[in-house]
């Protein structure tokens, strides 16, 4: 996997001008990353009421799966450093496994 270099600072011309993000913008893409959670806790009772006492279970396993994506993109993270998020830790890591066939 090949990595992206440190940060350079931008030129003014390239930064998000001061103010460009309003407040309804902040508010819904925090209401954006909430909702899958807030998903989970409002169908809970629906996956209690089917699942009866294997829910637990189910959320145990759950968090394992979570636990080992959190760590599979933390040792990513360490070699991939851009501000680009997701696009970015996927274009490396696409790029180095086509351009090799």
């Amino acid at each position: 996997m090949s990595t992206v270099g440190p940060a350079v600072a931008a030129p003014e011309a390239d930064r998000l001008a001061a103010g460009a993000v309003g407040f309804t913008g902040q508010l819904f893409q925090s209401i954006a990353r909430m909702a899958p959670a807030a998903g989970i806790v409002f169908t809970s009772p629906f996956m209690a009421s089917q699942g009866g006492g294997t829910l637990p279970l189910a959320f145990l396993v759950g968090l394992v799966c979570v636990m080992f994506v959190a760590y599979t993109l933390r040792q990513v993270v360490r070699k991939v450093h851009s501000a680009g998020g997701y696009c970015v830790v996927h274009s490396v890591a696409l790029v180095s496994r086509f351009a090799n066939r």
